[in-house]
């Protein structure tokens, strides 16, 4: 069923209507389990950690499976304006934007896409063909 994507070869040419049925339906398929399984494991996960936290357990070592348990850290920060009061106070500025990053979707939410094209912050490409959204109907 995979010969025509195997080894990286996207083979588009030779295959058959038919064949591309069973692949998309595979993979919208493979797709809807990927996400349910996630969903449970997350659960799965959320229960072991609140059973290691109550049982002061970190490690659980099984024939088939194991899980260890992990420190978690959280930080938070200033705003771009305080970093950028710091880098100035190093001499640094010139590293702001490598360090920044831009919430382009909360950008375009408040002032607007076109206001960002008109400014050139943002330049937008749109690829005729650069996505696939998958749904299975069973």
């Amino acid at each position: 069923m995979l010969e025509h994507i195997s080894s990286g070869r996207l083979d588009v040419q030779n295959v058959a209507e038919s064949e591309l049925e069973v692949l998309v339906t595979y993979a919208a398929e493979a797709s809807a389990a990927q996400k349910e399984l996630k969903a449970e494991a997350d659960l799965i996960k959320k229960f072991v950690l609140e059973y290691a936290k109550a049982n002061q357990q970190k490690t659980f070592d099984y024939v088939r499976g194991s899980a260890q348990i992990g420190a978690s850290s959280h930080s938070e920060y200033g705003t771009a304006t305080a970093l950028a009061r710091i880098l100035k106070k190093l001499k640094k500025m010139d590293i702001f934007d490598t360090l920044v990053s831009v919430k382009i979707g909360e950008v375009k939410k408040y002032i607007g896409e076109a206001v960002l094209l008109e400014e050139k912050f943002i330049k937008v490409k749109t690829e005729p063909y650069g996505k696939v959204t998958l749904k299975s109907k069973m």
